[in-house]
């Protein structure tokens, strides 16, 4: 059977379940994450769309389009959020033309037949991207693959 992960934004609005394993797992030391996070890195999970599935009764799932010129790739990134919490859910990078949801991994509360801690030790990162970037005060993880720019096919 299939890893089945489940998650949620911090109201519990929209609710999400994840099959199967992730296609990669990131750090993210770009300034729109810095920025849009709040913080100096996030860490992101990548899904096929057919591998998510979203539960939001409510409709409160919004968009927001970052034009292409605002990011490091030169396209556009469709950032979804709650409408309700404002908590960041997903990306979807079109320089992936669609085919990749970026799940913002710290949402993910439990694996089936886990914890919360259990999902995100299997969740480890393989890469940092956007290394340029990070914050002066961290240093590369040991056996994570680091990438200066956006993440480059292993």
């Amino acid at each position: 059977m299939s890893t089945i992960y489940h998650g949620s934004c911090i109201c519990g609005a929209i609710q999400f379940n994840l099959t199967g394993p992730p296609i990669r797992n990131i750090i993210c030391h770009c300034s729109d994450c810095q920025k849009s996070g709040g913080s100096a890195f996030q860490t992101s999970s990548a899904y096929a769309p057919s591998q998510v599935q979203l539960i939001d009764p409510d409709n409160q799932l919004k968009t927001y389009i970052v034009p292409a010129e605002s990011v490091g790739s030169g396209f556009e990134k469709h950032k979804h959020f709650c409408g309700r919490c404002g908590c960041p859910i997903y990306n979807v990078p079109m320089k992936e033309e669609g085919k990749q949801w970026i799940i913002k991994t710290g949402l993910i509360e439990t694996s089936e037949g886990g914890s919360a801690l259990h999902a995100l030790k299997e969740l480890q990162p393989q890469a940092e991207v956007y290394t340029r970037s990070r914050a002066g005060y961290l240093t590369a993880i040991n056996n994570v693959n680091q990438f200066e720019t956006g993440f480059q096919p292993l």
